[in-house]
Order: C-alpha cells, then sequence, then structure tokens
C-alpha cells in the first residue's frame, strides 16, 4: 500500500481493477460493450496496460530500494551504532530521511507519468458505469411495464371467473319437458341453479335424450352476468365443468367402495396374507403393500393441456398438476399399504410422511387416511402456478379428463381386487 500526492490511495489491485478491466488470464483482450458501440478499443487497452505496467515497475523498484536503506540503517541499526563516539544515531537517521524522500519523488514521478491515462481510465470508467447504471433503468421500466400488463390480464380473466361462477350458481331457473324438448326458463321465485340444472341433464335420462332450449328471459339473466353474446360459450364450458365433476365423484366413490369391500372380504377371511410393514418410521405395522398398475392410463392427460390462464406474474414456472400428471401419479402410488385400524372398524391407507425437526433432522411417522379422505387426496383437482389456483374441473377437456380419473379408479380397484384374490378370501 503505497500513500502518494493528491492524497490518494493506491495499491498493485487497485491498478489492475482500473487499468486492467478488459485483461484476463492467460492475457487476451476483451472488448466491453458501451451503448451500441465499444467502451474501449483493443489499442487503447494495450497502452492502458503498458502505462499500468511501467506505473507498477516503478512503484515497486522504489519500494525495494526503500526497503533495502530501511533494513539497513533501520532502528535495530540504530540501536547498534548509539554507543559510537558522539552518537552513531545521526548517520542512521541522515540515511533514512534521504532514502523517505527519494522514495516519495520517485512516487510522485510515477504518479504524475500515470496520470493522464489513469485520469483516461476513470473517464471511461465512468461512461460505462452511467451506461450500465441507464441500460438498467431502463430494463426496470420494461419489467414494471410488463409485470402491470400481466397484472391486467389476470385480473381481467379473474373477472371472468367470477362472472362465470356467479351466473352458474345463480338461482332462479326452471324446466319443463315438451316432447323431445326441455325448455328453461326464468323464474325469480325457483331455488334451481344452472350447474344444479346442468347436472340434471346429464343424469336423468329423460332429460339427457332431448335437446335444451333456454327461453330469452334465462338467456338475459345469465348476460346480465357473463356478458352480451357469451351465453353459447359459458353453458358449453359449465356442462363440460359439470361432467368432469360428476365423473369426477363416481371415481372417488369407486375407489371408496373398492378399499371397503376389500377390507370387508379380508375381514371375513380372517386376515390372510398380513405382514409386518417396516419403513422410514420407527415402528412396524401390520397390513398388506398393494402394488397399482398405472400401465393403461390413457396416452393423453390433464397435464398435457395446461389451462389457458394468464400468469399474474412475469415468470410462468408452470402448473402443478398433481396426480393429473401421470409421472407424478406413479411415483406417489405405485404401491399402497392397507392396515386394519385400531380406532374404529374398517381399513385404512398407510402412508409415510416426513416432519422437519426445526433444524434436528426428519421424523418420520405413519399417516393413516380413511378411503375417502385417501380418494379425496387422489382425486383433488385443485392445481396450482405460485399463488394462483384453480380446480382443473372448470377448465379440462371432458374428452381428456373423464377416461382418465376412470383408469385411475380401476387401477386402484383391480389392485386392491388382485390382493384378495391372492390371499384366497
Amino acid at each position: 500500500m503505497y500513500r502518494v500526492k493528491f492524497g490518494w490511495t493506491f495499491s498493485s489491485e487497485e491498478h489492475h481493477v482500473v487499468a486492467l478491466v478488459a485483461r484476463e488470464e492467460p492475457p487476451h483482450v476483451r472488448t466491453l460493450l458501451f451503448g451500441e458501440g465499444l467502451w474501449a478499443t483493443p489499442e487503447e487497452l494495450e497502452e492502458w496496460h503498458a502505462a499500468a505496467v511501467t506505473y507498477l515497475s516503478d512503484v515497486a523498484a522504489a519500494e525495494a530500494e526503500w526497503r533495502h536503506v530501511d533494513q539497513r540503517w533501520g532502528r535495530r541499526r540504530r540501536a547498534r551504532l548509539r554507543w559510537l563516539p558522539l552518537g552513531g544515531g545521526w548517520l542512521g537517521r541522515d540515511k533514512i530521511r534521504l532514502a523517505q524522500e527519494r522514495f516519495v519523488h520517485r512516487l510522485r514521478a510515477a504518479s504524475a507519468a500515470y496520470e493522464p491515462t489513469l485520469q483516461q481510465v476513470e473517464h471511461r470508467l465512468a461512461e460505462y458505469e452511467a451506461a450500465e447504471r441507464e441500460q438498467k433503468r431502463r430494463r426496470q421500466e420494461e419489467l414494471a411495464a410488463l409485470q402491470q400488463a400481466a397484472s391486467a390480464r389476470y385480473r381481467e380473466w379473474r373477472r371472468r371467473e367470477d362472472a362465470f361462477a356467479a351466473a352458474a350458481d345463480l338461482p332462479g331457473f326452471e324446466f319443463t319437458v315438451d316432447e323431445d324438448v326441455v325448455r328453461v326458463h326464468w323464474r325469480p321465485e325457483q331455488s334451481r341453479t344452472a350447474r344444479e340444472l346442468a347436472a340434471a341433464v346429464l343424469t336423468e335420462p329423460d332429460l339427457a335424450r332431448r335437446s335444451l332450449v333456454w327461453d330469452s328471459a334465462a338467456r338475459a339473466q345469465v348476460e346480465s352476468l357473463v356478458g352480451a353474446g357469451r351465453f353459447d360459450p359459458w353453458w358449453e364450458r359449465l356442462h363440460a365443468s359439470v361432467r368432469n365433476v360428476l365423473a369426477r365423484d363416481e371415481a372417488t366413490q369407486s375407489v371408496i367402495g373398492a378399499i371397503e369391500q376389500t377390507s370387508t372380504a379380508l375381514e371375513a377371511a380372517g386376515r390372510p396374507g398380513i405382514s409386518t410393514i417396516r419403513d422410514k418410521p420407527s415402528n412396524p405395522i401390520q397390513g398388506w403393500i398393494v402394488e397399482v398398475d398405472w400401465s393403461h392410463l390413457p396416452e393423453v392427460a390433464p397435464s398435457d393441456f395446461p389451462p389457458d390462464v394468464p400468469s399474474p406474474r412475469i415468470e410462468d414456472w408452470g402448473w402443478s398438476f398433481g396426480t393429473y400428471e401421470p409421472s407424478l401419479l406413479q411415483r406417489m402410488y405405485s404401491e399402497i399399504t392397507l392396515q386394519q385400524t385400531s380406532y374404529r372398524a374398517g381399513y385404512d391407507i398407510v402412508r409415510v410422511h416426513s416432519y422437519d425437526m426445526s433444524g434436528w433432522g426428519t421424523q418420520y411417522r405413519w399417516f393413516e387416511l380413511r378411503p375417502a379422505d385417501f380418494a379425496g387426496y387422489l382425486f383433488d383437482d385443485e392445481i396450482r402456478r405460485d399463488e394462483c389456483t384453480i380446480r382443473l374441473t372448470e377448465h379440462a377437456d371432458p374428452a381428456v379428463f373423464v377416461p382418465y380419473v376412470r383408469a385411475i379408479a380401476d387401477a386402484i380397484a383391480e389392485a386392491l381386487t388382485g390382493l384378495v384374490r391372492e390371499c384366497g378370501a
């Protein structure tokens, strides 16, 4: 570290940062962008480098000369000369003073020679840093504008979603059957909603085989919420959504029924094939491990068709589909564990859950799920992206969603039926 005139402090590291900023090892010239051009040419970089090397060489030579005098005539040397006649300390002090003056003179000369180059480099660096700050400011403004536009699109989408739900759950619809036509009327005193009407049309055979006609008053009530001219796409989506919900509920009941039937068969046969199951939890359990074959899932899955929902953020990390993504379904439910419960009649599905011990490690426990809870997790239709959560049944194509949930229910039922056959129950 050297102190020179003008009150500046220099070191070899600082000079390399300033003057050799475009240098790397092995040595070669690296150009930096300044606006749309170069902030320094290769010739300028070579010139700056040469000036910096010359400056550092002069400083190192001055320092070496100073250290040589200091080692010879320093404090310890003067202590040995103080017993000479008339005192020898003056000789060492004079040598040290002259060496200090020469060191300062050489350092000032080297600094003066390097000063024009240093000012040129610092000026160019200041321009470069100012351009970087301006570029960063413009980028922040662009990102803010993009974020504002993304938020506006998301708010508009949310407004349309709220209008769709409000119209779907609006009470006051009544239908009459007229030969081959089901006519829908607006009756404010009625409690039937459009969602309930769609479920009736899908589940009641007498209605399903007839065409549906909405009168003008009923259509007007819907369009007052969803917007003029948007009745047809609203009803088409509501019809598809209710169809998905009915298929999900049917699959849920199918899985619950399969577990209960298996439990009844195993219990009646005296629990044949029961074994001790050990896993990460410290306590083993008594039960059955059921392997599920997922090879018969449809070739297309709901996760192959992400919902057309704008992201509230610029970054879009994609949707988390849960079990509606085949790879996750196979990873989480390739095996299920069946256990007779200790607190009630019937069997539960048991899974291993981990708990963070706040830095003290991870604890594992058996997590018991009643058949209804297990089926609820299996067919949970909430999918997520960042802070946005939607129901997949509201957006999925029934041609993809319905076969998929039916295939899941069939795979679970087949696995449980296979367990009963293997155990001879």
